[in-house]
């Protein structure tokens, strides 16, 4: 609700869900692999002879959404609630924050 807080921390017993890491990675990664100041930071290394980098497709993003939920809820692999998760997920989430900030 408006003035809310939400902090976040390094979650070191789970890295793998853990969003502060994870952007750490995606930072750090990103300059490893000398990705240009005006493209998206969101890389992973690729042996690809014409780049060093592939960038994070929704692909990518689903599957970790996926498995951070099945983390989560304690869900099965094959639970059918998982297949509600999707990359438009995080915008939905994040729309429906601002809205409720007024």
């Amino acid at each position: 609700e408006n003035g809310q807080k939400i902090p976040f921390k390094r979650d070191y017993t789970r890295p793998d869900v853990c969003p502060v890491l994870a952007a750490l990675r995606i930072s750090r990664r990103a300059i490893t692999l000398n990705v240009p100041p005006n493209t998206p930071l969101a890389v992973f290394s690729s042996s690809s002879v014409d780049s060093a980098f592939r960038h994070i497709t929704a692909k990518h993003i689903v599957k970790f959404l996926r498995r951070s939920a099945q983390a989560a809820f304690n869900l099965w692999p094959d639970d059918k609630w998982l297949n509600s998760w999707a990359s438009h997920s995080i915008r939905v989430t994040a729309a429906n924050v601002l809205h409720r900030a007024g």
